[in-house]
């Protein structure tokens, strides 16, 4: 169905809601409910056997909020009242701090490569110490050794490493995870003035000894020079005569390249590749069955990783939340978000939280705001009403994008629903010349639960989440006799006896010293 029909049914549903509910004793009781879920929350201080990573790209705190407004009024629901999955599930919480070694406005490379190393590099880059690099794509002013990152971590462990992401599987997200590169766009080739040995990041895929599965997108990047994509919607992004696919085959990898090849798919001791697109994957609110979706491809990705006996490290890209905010479009941004939420659950659902740490977070946010005084139960994608301000105040703006200064910022006739259908953007504080929107510096969010989730807490360097997969899983700078929490391992019998045996041994007790009490007069009685 049209999602733009879908979001109509929604106004019409939100036209009804009832606000005046919420008295003073609904609060109460609300305010009680949340207290006991905190009182409740179970705390798991033993080593942890996987750790699922699950990156939102560009999926701030605005962009968090605004979503979980979206998903509820989607719904026909009130918006400002929802939760989003992620809330529900991942109970421990924290910020983080984005920037990176030379920029207050990170881009995702180094954003990424500090989540999964410890170390912050510089913006555009992956793989190496900020403090150690030159310029921008200058091999030979490196100073430094590469440094490892969580999937190195994880593979020394013994265990399984997977990725999967709507975007390209070279892209700076998936990229940074096992590539070492002084430019996150060499993607397919290092150009020719380049005289170090590099290899371009598909082909570092292709030899990587620590990834077992990746999936996604980015097929234009394996395809050799002067020929068509794998989907023929591009040609090649290659400059040499290189057909990774067919090497990752000659290897003996898995490769896949549709939705009910990937679908079908059984787990393997193989390596896995699934390529489903030239660029990125479809938006969520474009599937049509032609590819697989986010939620199929994290899942599959899970389903070939989880059998590893020492376990497993997977991360998983909501990408398109990143790209929908560059296209100054909400509605776009808080599809994916609902989809990358909704995958979140999919995934928790399925996994035992005593044996895995889960994180959820953003690499960054994006410069949007929800701003002109909307009205409870106001379209988030529309404009406020509240606000006489001609052109009218969109709830949504950016602070940079091709709405700079835009004669007709709204709708025709002023109808209050998506201005994208009618072919407006929304407005922006700025021009940019490339007419995208940007990236924001702001803090971002991370959410947790599993062994160790309770370290997340309080206002950290984003570099801390490396840390803290690396202590819980004892391995990184915890391997071995580092392991402080090895003598903590979860016990296979799990029942809170001093909880609750203690108690009822005390109960039992008293109980019994009365029937013996009781039993005594009788006898006393009978021998009188």
């Amino acid at each position: 169905m049209n999602p733009f029909l879908l979001l109509g049914f929604a106004l019409v549903a939100m036209a009804s809601l009832d606000y005046d509910q919420y008295d003073d004793q609904w609060w109460h009781e609300n305010n009680d409910r949340e207290l006991r879920k905190v009182l409740n929350i179970k705390r798991r201080e033993w080593k942890a056997k996987n750790i699922l990573l699950l990156i939102g790209d560009g999926y701030g705190n605005t962009e968090r909020t605004a979503s979980r407004i979206f998903q509820g009024q989607q719904r026909g629901e009130q918006g400002e009242y929802n939760e989003l999955e992620m809330e529900k599930l991942l109970p421990y919480t924290g910020f983080l701090k984005t920037f990176s070694h030379d920029f207050q406005v990170p881009d995702s490379a180094p954003t990424a490569f500090a989540i999964y190393s410890g170390v912050k590099t510089k913006s555009d880059t992956f793989g190496y110490s900020g403090a150690d690099l030159g310029g921008l794509g200058e091999c030979d002013e490196i100073s430094g050794d590469a440094l490892p990152t969580m999937a190195d971590f994880a593979k020394q462990a013994g265990k399984k490493v997977g990725l999967a992401t709507n975007v390209r599987v070279t892209h700076a997200t998936p990229g940074a995870l096992y590539a070492k590169v002084p430019e996150r766009d060499w993607e397919a080739a290092v150009p020719e003035d380049q005289t170090c040995d590099y290899q371009d990041i598909a082909t570092q895929l292709l030899l990587s000894e620590v990834i077992d599965v990746a999936l996604g997108g980015g097929a234009r990047s394996f395809a050799p020079s002067g020929t068509r994509s794998l989907f023929n919607t591009t040609d090649s992004a290659r400059t040499d005569d290189r057909d990774i696919i067919q090497e990752w085959q000659d290897k003996g990898g898995v490769f896949v390249s549709d939705r009910q090849s990937l679908l079908s798919l059984e787990p393997t001791d193989q390596r896995v590749l699934g390529l489903f697109a030239d660029s990125a994957m479809q938006y969520a609110h474009e599937y049509d069955g032609s590819e697989p979706t986010l939620m199929e491809i994290a899942n599959k990705a899970l389903d070939l990783v989880e059998g590893a006996e020492e376990g497993y490290f997977l991360m998983i890209e909501g990408a398109l939340i990143d790209w929908g905010g560059h296209d100054t479009n909400p509605f776009v941004t808080y599809s994916d978000a609902d989809h990358f939420d909704q995958t979140i659950k999919s995934l928790v659902d399925r996994i035992d939280l005593d044996e895995t740490l889960v994180i959820a977070t953003s690499d960054h946010g994006m410069a949007a705001l929800i701003t002109g005084y909307p009205e409870n139960g106001n379209p988030i994608c529309g404009y406020s009403k509240y606000v006489d301000y001609t052109p009218v105040q969109a709830t949504i703006v950016y602070g940079a994008g091709p709405g700079f200064n835009q004669s007709d910022q709204a709708p025709p006739n002023n109808t209050n629903e998506n201005f994208e259908p009618h072919g407006y953007y929304y407005p922006s504080a700025l021009y940019d010349k490339v007419g995208w929107g940007r990236h924001g510096g702001d803090d971002v969010w991370v959410m947790a639960n599993g062994p160790m989730a309770h370290l997340f807490t309080g206002v950290r360097m984003q570099t801390y989440i490396s840390w803290v997969m690396q202590y819980a899983s004892c391995t990184g700078h915890f391997e071995g006799e580092n392991c402080e929490i090895a003598k903590s391992e979860k016990k296979d019998d799990d029942f809170p006896w001093v909880a609750v045996i203690l108690p009822a041994a005390i109960v039992a007790t008293i109980i019994g010293v009365g029937v013996i009490a009781i039993m005594s007069k009788i006898y006393d009685k009978r021998n009188n």
